[in-house]
């Protein structure tokens, strides 16, 4: 029967057959070989059936007459963004006829409600407390709290660098080989890498020009290749 995979606290999931039983080591396997998942980033996932977190030595039967929910908990933003996105984008159909998945549930079509209460046990507060209390003694975190608290429109500006999908303007037409820049726009670019170079992102000088001459000068483009 189905096996519905859905984010914790999102209406975000797949749909899946499989027969007999589910284990955390197939559910990996599931999420590495349809999904892309890297195995480091598997070790950040815990599973959760009927509010109880899975144990790794259990194997859960998989009821014939409905479907069987499995919520994805992870306390790492940068997995669970990956992991909407696959889920917004998924479309595959295995051949294996134990396990045929689907693209992603809408949650008008299937009968959990996106509004089920998932009750956390003293072992996910516990998890969660330990990752948080960690965060509170790092200084790099609490500088950056400290600046979406006090600067919050410079967080919402790097998150755009950061979050934002491929490139959609055509600057090629713009592009001129080092070789064809005059000296002034020679000085220019030296200037601009200057001014990369005071952001201490420990890349080299030559990267930074050779960016600069691919995305014509144009800063925005530049930074967001550089830390992407």
């Amino acid at each position: 029967m189905p096996i519905v995979l859905r984010l914790y606290n999102l209406p975000k999931g797949i749909k899946f057959n499989w027969h007999n039983f589910i284990n955390i080591s197939i559910l990996n396997d599931i999420l590495i070989n349809t999904c892309n998942m890297e195995l480091n980033e598997l070790l950040n996932l815990k599973y959760i059936i009927d509010s109880k977190l899975m144990d790794d030595n259990i194997d859960y039967p998989v009821p014939t007459d409905d479907d069987l929910l499995i919520i994805i908990f992870s306390t790492e933003t940068s997995i669970l963004l990956k992991l909407i996105n696959i889920f917004d984008k998924f479309n595959i159909n295995s051949d294996n006829k134990n396990n045929n998945v689907s693209g992603p549930i809408d949650e008008k079509e299937n009968e959990i409600s996106k509004d089920t209460e998932l009750a956390i046990d003293k072992n996910i507060i516990d998890t969660i407390n330990n990752k948080t209390l960690k965060l509170f003694q790092d200084d790099d975190f609490k500088q950056i709290l400290k600046i979406y608290m006090n600067r919050p429109e410079i967080f919402k500006t790097l998150l755009e660098y950061i979050q934002t999908g491929d490139f959609n303007f055509d600057i090629s037409k713009l592009n001129k080989s080092l070789d064809q820049m005059s000296e002034s726009e020679i000085e220019n670019y030296n200037l601009l890498t200057d001014q990369i170079m005071n952001l201490n992102l420990n890349i080299s000088r030559d990267i930074i020009f050779n960016k600069l001459l691919k995305y014509s000068g144009h800063l925005n483009f530049v930074l967001r290749d550089l830390i992407k």
